[in-house]
């Protein structure tokens, strides 16, 4: 219910803002209501002594209101009204406003003639309809009693033209009348400016990361709103710019709105703007823009856009409303916040285009409210466009710490580094992670001694907690020592090393062996069988890399280094050591540890006989076990 109430107060508040303060007019100086027309047969007939005198040739009408409203007068090109205006002495700088009058026209006050369209006619312009009729009067030509007279050439063509048709005609107060002129003014060309900034905004937003085609479309149509409400502001008579040019192209323009919002409509609602629906919309606008841009008369142009143009802009209004509901009945989540962002501005266009046609509500043809309909709109679409994007930051945090969630997760089943490297390389392929590299490592395999008989005795949930309490602790000294844990096979630990951390890799062996001691102890206490096991070291080329098909993979390491690092783990037995470490590791360490030689082996599938050794350092002092970069010597 709040929002609901704060989203109509703003909406009346927009909508009516540029008609809220209608004309400065003082009541005894309107000239709306009643009054006298005739018709007569041209420019230069003679002007009537009084109204009285001619009361019983015309015929009572209503200001504003079309004449051609009325049969008696609708056949007749030139009409005259004769008004009586009484008590304009008390105005000062007064202004006889005569809101829009279609087409030629004469004013004539006590007898005088006053302002006259001849300078329009001179150029031929037909639509002067589009320039408000003020004339200025001197304060010396007021008295208690005037007589204004206004002949009119008029259009026959249509009903909702003809005279005075909109706007309040009234004497007003020049000052007064000119302060409301510039705030209606400012309010018209900051209107436009706001139609062009938005348009770039949304157009920019597209350009960016977004990608959204809807705000391309709305951007487009902001743009094209934008040149259309620009021919309607007065700057053409300012400028003393041709009229013709200047209507024809605000029919042009009229013609680019239908397709640009049935393209945003339909992007928005996630369906092809290449539907057949509104390929037949740009078709149709299509011709017409051809139309309007090719016909030299004016008035041609207006009759066509009155019959033929503005029913298809409702008719295209109601396959919009129609698609919308749809599309909500089929559970679009697009669908009901644009029926929230559509429903009053698309209504003020509706009226709008409805008064253009049949003149239901002269008094807003003086505003344009169709302009705010678009006001409406850009108010609306910011409000969504904020609300994406509080909903993709909100998308965005929950992924950021979901990812993080996962990462954590992930480190227990695939080592940090192979993790950063396989997310890291992602979007590089498409194999789903890096490719394999033949590169130097250091190999390490810890095996454990009798598990079988060990565990025959405990039940399934034992023996995991148990296996859980192992490597627990010697996968730790690995990794303290820059080691990463390739799989845990069993009971037994397959880990590798950089070629560079050879004495890290090795003094984590001698660790893994040292630590039994205390892992033992808590076992004893527990009355729980001790345990020993073997380790096997080896250094050599291996390829790295993802490993596997594409239902599973794994990210690890083979080669011959791992075939021998698992034999000297398994000699470790028949040799009856602890650690086994292959020649070349003695050689990057035998300046930090001792070592004896054990045997030469040869391990099946390799050609080369292999020294093997011991390390007789089994024993380190206590601050070994804090170093993580070095060691101590």
């Amino acid at each position: 219910m709040l929002r609901l109430w704060l989203f109509t107060s703003i909406s009346l508040f927009i909508l009516f803002l540029p008609g809220c303060s209608p004309r400065l007019i003082h009541e005894e100086f309107s000239l709306e209501g009643e009054a006298f027309v005739r018709p007569i047969p041209d420019f230069e007939s003679e002007l009537p002594e009084s109204c009285l005198a001619v009361k019983e040739e015309s015929i009572e009408v209503k200001i504003p209101e079309p004449l051609n409203r009325y049969p008696e007068l609708k056949d007749f090109p030139f009409v005259e009204y004769c008004i009586d205006v009484e008590d304009t002495h008390l105005i000062s700088q007064p202004l006889l406003y005569l809101g829009y009058i279609d087409q030629y026209y004469r004013v004539f006050w006590n007898g005088n003639l006053v302002q006259t369209s001849i300078s329009y006619e001179e150029e031929g312009i037909e639509a002067i309809y589009d320039s408000q009729v003020i004339v200025r009067l001197r304060s010396k030509e007021l008295k208690p009693r005037n007589q204004l007279v206004l002949r009119v050439k008029k259009s026959t063509d249509f009903e909702e033209r003809g005279g005075i048709y909109t706007g309040h005609p009234a004497l007003l107060p020049e000052k007064e009348f000119r302060k409301e002129e510039v705030i209606k003014q400012a309010y018209d060309y900051s209107r436009v400016v706001l139609f062009f900034a938005s348009s770039l905004l949304f157009i920019v937003i597209f350009a960016g990361k977004l990608k959204n085609p809807e705000f391309f479309w709305f951007g487009l149509y902001l743009f094209a709103e934008g040149i259309y409400f620009t021919t309607q502001l007065q700057i053409q008579n300012y400028l003393e710019w041709n009229l013709n040019h200047w209507k024809r192209a605000e029919y042009v323009f009229l013609t680019l709105q239908n397709p640009l919002f049935g393209a945003f409509l339909f992007s928005i609602l996630g369906r092809s703007v290449s539907s057949r629906w509104i390929l037949a919309v740009y078709f149709i606008e299509l011709g017409f823009a051809i139309f309007f841009a090719s016909v030299p008369d004016i008035e041609t142009i207006y009759a066509v856009n009155q019959l033929y143009h503005l029913p298809f802009m409702v008719g295209c209004i109601a396959l919009y409303t129609i698609v919308l509901l749809k599309e909500y009945w089929l559970k679009n989540p697009k669908a009901l916040p644009l029926i929230n962002i559509l429903a009053l501005p698309g209504l003020i266009a509706l009226v709008e285009i409805l008064n253009v046609r049949f003149s239901l509500f002269p008094i807003l043809s003086e505003y344009k409210i169709a302009g705010d309909s678009v006001t409406l709109m850009i108010l609306f679409m910011g409000m969504y466009l904020s609300y994406e994007f509080y909903r993709m930051e909100s998308d965005l945090s929950r992924t950021i710490l979901k990812e993080e969630h996962l990462r954590k997760t992930f480190q227990l089943y695939v080592p940090p580094q192979d993790l950063e490297k396989i997310l890291g390389s992602v979007g590089e392929s498409n194999q789903g992670g890096p490719q394999a590299e033949l590169i130097e490592r250091i190999i390490l395999f810890c095996d454990m001694r009798n598990f079988t008989q060990i565990t025959e005795n405990l039940s399934p949930m034992d023996t995991v907690h148990f296996l859980n309490s192992y490597f627990e602790v010697f996968s730790d000294i690995i990794i303290r020592h820059n080691g990463v844990i390739d799989k845990l096979i069993g009971d037994c630990i397959m880990a590798r090393f950089p070629e560079e951390d050879a004495p890290l890799a090795l003094q984590a062996s001698i660790l893994m062996q040292t630590e039994l001691i205390p892992f033992n102890r808590k076992r004893k206490e527990l009355g729980l069988p001790v345990i020993q096991h073997g380790i096997g070291l080896a250094m050599g080329k291996v390829v790295e890399g993802n490993i596997g098909s594409t239902n599973k993979m794994d990210y690890t390491v083979i080669g011959d280094s791992v075939n021998l690092a698992s034999r000297l783990e398994n000699l470790t037995k028949f040799y009856s050591v602890s650690i086994l470490v292959s020649e070349n590791i003695v050689k990057k360490t035998e300046f930090r540890f001792p070592f004896r030689e054990i045997d030469t082996i040869r391990v099946l599938g390799q050609s080369n006989p292999v020294k093997v050794f011991e390390p007789l350092l089994l024993y380190l002092p206590d601050n070994v076990l804090k170093t993580t970069h070095g060691v101590t010597d």
